[in-house]
């Protein structure tokens, strides 16, 4: 096995230890079963299953994605462990890309975790089999892996708190560019309109499941998508598109890229 996965392997399982690992993963998993519970016994099933279950995979995904992000570097750079890993010979990039693979593997697993109950759950108590929530959850994922890459990559010049604030700020950065471009497509910002399909096409994208646009649009998505208004008016909010999510995926790996070179010109310890 190469250090490379050597070093994955090792923080996978020292961090699935955790025991704030260890509760946002329980958490996540009693939530999904309360939702799936309570869609059973309400009127509208569909809608009450989708957005419960779309609320835990945003607030519990984003808890988990700060949480990984904001623990991948200071922590071990404090106590000397990437210095150690780094005096053995393994070359900085991959110290650096390991433990940002590790990350995004435990937060794939704790998604995978908390849809499985969900589907699972929901085709156990008779609900049927939820298609779309999955491919909502792939979609959530990928929204995600921002939050978690760009806050492990301020981990490794700051601390968890102020990491994890800029990477909670990059997200809602992600979710703002795509609600406001939506508004600039029917015109409802004025002057502001080209500004925010410039913004759009720069910035990070939060990735909108088909799903998840239609219950917003229709005032259905709850805590994870409520919809989007200017001026009491609604806006139309619409599924991303595959150049989209491509975007997104490649600002992943620029801010993959920054935890590299974080880590590169550190001095470790």
């Amino acid at each position: 096995m190469s250090a490379f996965w050597l070093l994955v392997r090792a923080d996978v399982l020292r961090e699935a230890r955790r025991r704030w690992f260890i509760a946002v993963v329980v958490a996540g998993f009693v939530a999904s079963l309360i939702v799936v519970i309570g869609a059973r016994t309400a009127s509208e099933i569909d809608d009450t299953f989708r957005s419960g279950g779309a609320s835990v995979l945003l607030l519990g995904g984003l808890v988990a994605a700060l949480g990984l992000g904001s623990t991948a570097f200071w922590r071990d750079i404090q106590s000397g462990s990437l210095g150690l890993a780094a005096a053995t010979g393994t070359a900085r990039g991959v110290v650096a890309s390991s433990r940002a693979v590790s990350r995004l593997l435990m937060l794939a697993g704790v998604l995978a975790v908390w849809t499985i109950t969900l589907v699972g759950g929901a085709v156990v108590a008779g609900l049927g089999l939820y298609g779309p929530f999955v491919t909502h959850a792939l979609a959530e994922y990928v929204t995600l892996a921002i939050a978690l890459l760009a806050t492990a990559a301020a981990s490794t010049v700051l601390g968890p708190w102020v990491a994890a604030i800029i990477g909670l700020m990059v997200h809602i950065t992600a979710q703002a560019t795509v609600n406001l471009s939506a508004a600039a497509d029917v015109g409802r910002l004025g002057s502001a309109n080209r500004l925010a399909h410039v913004a759009y096409n720069m910035l990070p994208h939060t990735i909108v499941s088909p799903m998840i646009a239609e219950m917003q649009n229709r005032d259905a998505g709850g805590p994870a998508a409520p919809q989007f208004e200017i001026n009491g008016l609604p806006v139309p909010i619409h599924a991303s598109t595959v150049g989209s999510v491509f975007w997104t995926i490649a600002w992943c790996g620029f801010l993959a890229w920054l935890c590299f070179v974080g880590i590169r010109r550190r001095n470790l310890n």
